[in-house]
């Protein structure tokens, strides 16, 4: 090594420069230990692993799946053929009854073999109750439009009164409603020419009608004229009708027109539940 003063070679071990006796820089070697080996010591044992009571902990996140989808076939698998089963005829055919039941004539109850019955099913008593009811109001409705009438007259003045009335003003429809209406239903379907109108229907009743229009001066009732069928009469009225009439009489009324004529005209006239129609006017 060089001294730091005066930069002679020095010998590295000297502790002083030999050329200008300055100390040496290098820091004095401290005297080597001997190196004690250490003692040779067998590793400590390592403990046996033991299992954790507790499971692992499984990762919380999900397993990744592969990038591209799995492969599927080219073709898809081919499918088994269907087979029909085969059909098995049962062991025995299926019992027939040895004859059909007997058809039941008419009024009589259908006849079964013994041991055989039908099942009936009776219907609740709150629907029968209310048949029966639409079908007697139906009943009520039809005999008091049909056979009762649409309104009627209080009194047989009141009906020949409405008829000159109209008879004047040649008002068919008014005349029309002066008759029984179960007359004029019976009319409207007898006939071989079809439904017959209003108007036909009240030629065939009044044989007067001829004298419809002509200016009446005046009429009047006559009283005496009036005469009550015989019993007999009012039967066959009833058989023909089908309705049950109360009353049966005719009365008359002289009728004179401006023209200088005169006449007298008949009304047949019947009496229904309290209301009086024609049946015949001549």
């Amino acid at each position: 090594m060089f001294c730091q003063k005066c930069g002679t070679q020095t010998n590295t071990d000297a502790p002083i420069c030999s050329a200008c006796d300055a100390a040496s820089s290098a820091p004095a070697m401290p005297p080597q230990q001997p190196v004690q080996q250490p003692s040779y010591a067998p590793p400590p044992q390592q403990p046996e692993y033991q299992q954790p009571a507790y499971p692992p902990q499984q990762p919380t996140y999900p397993p990744q799946q592969p990038a591209y989808p799995p492969q599927q076939p080219a073709y898809p698998p081919s499918q088994p053929e269907y087979q029909q089963p085969a059909y098995q005829q049962p062991a025995y055919p299926p019992q027939q009854p040895a004859y059909p039941p007997q058809q039941a004539q008419y009024g009589q109850a259908p006849y079964y073999p013994a041991g055989q019955s039908v099942a009936t099913k009776k219907p609740p008593i709150l629907i029968i109750l209310i048949v029966v009811a639409v079908v007697a109001a139906a009943a009520v409705g039809a005999y008091f439009l049909f056979f009762s009438g649409g309104g009627g007259f209080s009194s047989p003045d009141a009906l020949i009164e409405s008829y000159f009335k109209a008879a004047v003003e040649e008002d068919y429809e008014a005349i029309y409603d002066l008759f029984l209406p179960r007359m004029t239903e019976i009319l409207s379907v007898q006939t071989v020419y079809g439904d017959l109108s209003k108007r036909d229907i009240v030629r065939q009743l009044d044989s007067e009608s001829g004298r419809y229009g002509d200016k009446i001066e005046r009429w009047e009732i006559d009283r005496d004229s009036h005469r009550v069928f015989d019993t007999s009469d009012l039967r066959d009225l009833n058989a023909y009708l089908n309705i049950n009439i109360s009353e049966y009489f005719r009365i008359d009324a002289d009728v004179w027109y401006t023209s200088g004529s005169s006449t007298y005209i008949v009304f047949e006239i019947v009496q229904v539940d309290g209301k009086y129609y024609t049946v015949d006017i001549w």
